[in-house]
């Protein structure tokens, strides 16, 4: 078990206090709005996961190695982004008609 501490959007979080992460779980609301939660927790890919899902609504702080997990997880997402050749021209739209097949 590790000690988590995670930053959320205060959208975000507001499920945390109804289904808390686990039985031990604090939370306390930052002057910036956001809620930090404080938890032990299984540090395995089901928790990678789950806070991968919350996107850039979450920010680790502990455990160190996690937070740099999901920085390398994002940074890869995003560079993504930024690669992509949005110069290509569009592929032309294919309408539900046009997968219809042709009637003999």
């Amino acid at each position: 078990m590790v000690r988590l501490v995670a930053r959320f959007e205060h959208e975000a979080a507001e499920h945390l206090s109804e289904t808390p992460l686990t039985v031990d779980q604090s939370w306390s609301v930052l002057g910036d709005g956001r809620v930090e939660i404080v938890a032990e927790v299984q540090l395995d890919e089901t928790l990678r996961w789950w806070l991968l899902g919350f996107g850039s609504h979450v920010e680790v702080i502990e455990p160190r190695e996690l937070r740099q997990l999901l920085a390398e997880e994002f940074e890869r997402g995003a560079s993504r982004y930024r690669q992509s050749d949005l110069a290509a021209p569009a592929a032309p739209r294919v309408g539900y008609r046009d997968l219809a097949p042709a009637e003999p």
